[in-house]
């Protein structure tokens, strides 16, 4: 025999499950249509959603195909070798302090060597790519033509140096990514900050960086900065600096890339007695480069 309370719980039981069943076959478009909202609005939000394995996780699928690309096998643990090799001719417009000297042609080349994945094996997640590598660089003044009104005769510039490279975005050299550097530059120039035909001797430590990005498989934008840090020279009495500003585009096929650019070298003086002065070369650079 049943109490009163367990008869109370069964008859609640029973009317339940009779009125829930009469709500569904009365209105089962409705509950589909309810459950399917719900659905559609979970999916949309994991789509959403940011999480770090699933991010890993697309990171490894990424170093599996970077590998399957240069031929190795997904525990790969050598490095892959990145050579570039430039040629680079300007034409330019020199002056001081405002005051217009000429004109001049440079041109020399450039050397960077880089190892990619250096210190990454094919098996392990990473969420930042860095290569490390090295440059070299020369060039050289070819002619110098002065201005008409000025009594300068020469504005000859010779460069030589290299350094550390860091690339702390981007996949390769022929990758939109960012490269930072830091090394030595020495200097040999004539007519630099005065109008003398003797050689002076400048050299120090360089900063810079190269930004890389492409619009199309073949054709892209690039910028570059470089500066050498202030420097106590006693010839010239007094320090001076060095900057290099280089922006443009480039069209790439396979592994050749031609480059025009606009540039401005700005060279400045700051001596002990007199007033600064600060020599400006601006123009255009044509380049070609290949890429290993």
């Amino acid at each position: 025999m049943l109490n009163n309370f367990q008869r109370v719980l069964v008859s609640a039981v029973v009317f339940s499950v009779l009125f829930t069943g009469s709500l569904s076959s009365a209105a089962p478009d409705s509950g589909k249509g309810s459950d399917s909202g719900v659905a559609e609005t979970q999916k949309k939000r994991s789509a959403e959603r940011f999480d770090i394995i699933s991010y890993l996780r697309n990171q490894e699928a990424t170093i599996r195909g970077q590998n399957s690309k240069y031929g190795g096998s997904g525990s790969h643990s050598s490095f892959f070798a990145d050579i570039v090799l430039k040629y680079e001719q300007d034409t330019s417009d020199n002056s001081r302090d405002s005051v217009k000297l000429g004109t001049g042609t440079m041109s020399g080349g450039r050397a960077q060597f880089l190892m990619d994945d250096l210190f990454v094996k094919g098996d392990k997640k990473r969420s930042m790519n860095v290569d490390i590598g090295f440059e070299g660089f020369y060039h050289k003044t070819r002619s110098f033509v002065p201005h008409e009104l000025a009594t300068q005769t020469n504005h000859n510039v010779t460069d030589l140096g290299g350094g550390l490279l860091i690339r702390p975005m981007g996949k390769s050299s022929q990758d939109s990514g960012l490269l930072v550097k830091v090394g030595y530059m020495d200097i040999v120039a004539t007519g630099l900050f005065a109008n003398t035909t003797t050689d002076i001797n400048l050299y120090g430590t360089y900063l810079g960086t190269e930004a890389t990005l492409y619009l199309a498989p073949f054709l892209g934008l690039k910028a570059e900065y470089l500066a050498v840090l202030e420097n106590e020279n006693k010839s010239l009495g007094g320090k001076w600096k060095y900057s290099n500003f280089t922006y443009g585009g480039f069209l790439e096929i396979y592994l050749i890339r031609l480059e025009l650019d606009l540039f401005t070298r700005e060279w400045a003086l700051a001596t002990d007695t007199g007033t600064p002065v600060k020599d400006v070369i601006t123009g255009t650079m044509l380049s070609a480069g290949m890429y290993f």
